[in-house]
């Protein structure tokens, strides 16, 4: 039976205002995401964000992850912060860059994801789609049931649910060198947010503390 094509995902307008050097996201110990900004231009917001309440989509639903380096990745979308939102568009340093060209994700009700965007595999560009459901393992680990996964762009290529999983983890992790990722069933893939972390350089701490000031 042929799988109907999930439905395409809204991408966040990409913002005028300039990027910010990393320093104002980053990965901290125990699956939070320090946040360090100021909204509307002058209110000052330093949070640490659950990456629980981030894949349920209290903060925000839709986010585009635009690698520009091995390690760096651009992150647009719109955030909410209690009582307030803004418009996003700050530097990450995570790991992810030797594979991930661009990923748009979609955050849904019940701990639904969405994704689609581009790998790099042996200088070949290779599109994506897949819908996952995720489950917290541990307090940096979570499970991603992979519900469908589709390769290709025209004639899009269903991969079958037995090895979905595996070639998951081959590509995330041998492929792509990304640490703490693996299949632990023939359809889930476990994944340590702690290990996506990389540490920023003290150039992008410079930069980003000229452009907060």
């Amino acid at each position: 039976m042929q799988a109907i094509p999930a439905k395409r995902l809204p991408v966040p307008e990409t913002p005028r205002a300039p990027v910010v050097a990393a320093g104002g996201l980053s990965i901290n110990p125990g699956a939070k995401l320090q946040v360090d900004e100021r909204v509307l231009g002058f209110i000052p917001v330093k949070l640490a964000i659950d990456m629980g309440d981030l894949l349920e989509g209290k903060h925000g639903r839709n986010f585009r992850f635009t690698f520009q380096g091995p390690n760096v990745a651009r992150v647009q979308g719109v955030a909410s912060y209690a009582f307030f939102s803004t418009q996003v568009d700050q530097q990450l340093a995570v790991q992810g860059g030797h594979l991930v060209q661009d990923v748009a994700v979609h955050l849904g009700e019940g701990r639904k994801v969405q994704a689609e965007g581009n790998l790099k595999l042996f200088g070949w560009t290779l599109p994506f789609r897949t819908r996952l459901e995720h489950a917290r393992t541990s307090p940096s680990t979570f499970a991603f049931r992979i519900d469908s996964l589709e390769v290709g762009n025209k004639s899009r290529l269903t991969i079958p649910k037995p090895i979905v999983a595996f070639l998951a983890t081959f590509i995330l992790g041998a492929v792509g060198r990304l640490k703490g990722v693996n299949a632990v069933s023939s359809d889930t893939v476990s994944m340590d947010m702690d290990s996506l972390a990389v540490p920023p350089s003290p150039q992008a701490g410079v930069a980003a503390t000229m452009r907060r000031t």
